[in-house]
């Protein structure tokens, strides 16, 4: 019999899934015989074991014998994948593949909600910890040179806070090109050489 992670490394992802079936229903991970971890026909209550159930249904099928890891996974194609509470273990639902095919199987916009929540918990986890990039010494350092690089700037632009004045914002300019009035800050932005009445000559 060949092994798992062989069948994986040696036929294309089109070979390896020839048997899927998603018209054919669901079925739930149960156990197949009773015990002190639950009884016959009850569903299987944690995600190990179910993972493992659909492991063995799959590997059953195709005759195949070995274990997932890191680089070879058990693979759903349809909605009852290992983020719901009940894991399909129909094999005509399932194929072995790589951690890269199981990630681009999972839809777009919930494969960015989940990395948008992992990285918040991983934020939270941080903060308190007190291991955070901003709370670290080396953080505050990093922000305050980029803040010195940021004012260097607006200061040999001309533009720093210091050299315009809060009345600087504050007083009326007259755009010379359709004679409008207005703020300074808003002129800048919308008249002057940004002006739409400026004739550009071809």
């Amino acid at each position: 019999m060949q092994n798992i992670a062989d069948y994986v490394k040696y036929y294309t992802r089109e070979e390896r899934t020839k048997h899927i079936n998603l018209k054919s229903p669901c079925i739930k991970p149960v156990y197949g015989k009773s015990g002190s971890w639950g009884n016959k026909g009850e569903v299987i209550k944690t995600k190990a074991g179910q993972k493992q159930k659909a492991r063995v249904a799959l590997s059953e099928y195709l005759g195949l014998v070995g274990k997932t890891d890191k680089y070879n996974h058990l693979c759903h194609l349809c909605p009852n994948d290992s983020g719901t509470l009940e894991i399909c273990v129909n094999p005509e639902h399932l194929y072995f593949g790589t951690a890269s095919e199981n990630q681009l199987d999972i839809p777009e916009e919930v494969r960015k909600e989940t990395q948008l929540k992992r990285s918040r918990a991983g934020i939270k986890s941080q903060l308190e910890k007190g291991t955070h990039v901003s709370q670290t010494e080396e953080g505050i350092k990093t922000s305050r040179k980029t803040m010195k690089k940021i004012q260097d700037k607006l200061f040999s632009e001309g533009k720093h806070i210091n050299q315009l004045g809060k009345s600087g914002f504050q007083r009326k300019e007259t755009c010379p090109h359709c004679g409008k009035e207005g703020m300074l800050a808003n002129m800048r932005r919308w008249h002057f050489d940004n002006c739409k009445s400026i004739v550009v000559e071809t």
